[in-house]
C-alpha cells in the first residue's frame, strides 16, 4: 500500500528486515559509543542485536498480523499461535538446517530479544 503513498516506494518484509537490522545496529553502536563502558555493550552484544533485528519477523505467516488475529482463529479454535513463537522455532530450524556454526549463546540471546513483547514463548 505504500506505493499509493509514494509512487515507487516499496515494502517488502525483507526490505524491512534489512531496514531493522540497519538500525538496531545504528542504535547500539551509538549506545556503545555514548553508554558502552557503563552498559558493558561489546561486539558480541552488537553482533546480536543486529542478528535479532533481522531475524525478528521470521515467523510471520502470510499476510502478516492478519493472518495471526483473523484467519487462524477461524481455523484452529482457541489457537494461541504467535510469529514470536514461529519466530523462534524458525530461527532453530535455520540454523540446523543449514549448519551454522553460531554461538549458542547468541543464538539464545537473539531469540529473547525477538520474543520480549510475549510472556508464553518458550526458548
Amino acid at each position: 500500500m505504500s506505493h499509493m503513498v509514494y509512487p515507487g516506494a516499496v515494502h517488502s518484509r525483507f526490505e524491512h528486515s534489512l531496514g531493522v537490522y540497519w538500525l538496531a545496529g545504528e542504535a547500539v553502536q551509538k549506545l556503545k559509543i555514548y553508554q558502552g563502558l557503563e552498559l558493558g555493550i561489546d561486539n558480541f552484544d552488537i553482533q546480536t542485536v543486529k542478528l535479532a533485528g533481522l531475524l525478528h519477523d521470521v515467523g510471520h505467516g502470510p499476510f502478516s498480523h492478519l493472518f495471526e488475529r483473523e484467519f487462524l482463529p477461524q481455523v484452529i479454535s482457541g489457537s494461541n499461535w504467535s510469529h514470536e513463537q514461529m519466530s523462534v522455532k524458525m530461527i532453530d530450524h535455520i540454523v540446523d538446517v543449514h549448519y551454522i556454526d553460531i554461538d549458542r549463546e547468541m543464538i539464545k540471546r537473539v531469540k529473547v530479544t525477538t520474543c520480549t513483547s510475549v510472556s508464553n514463548v518458550i526458548i
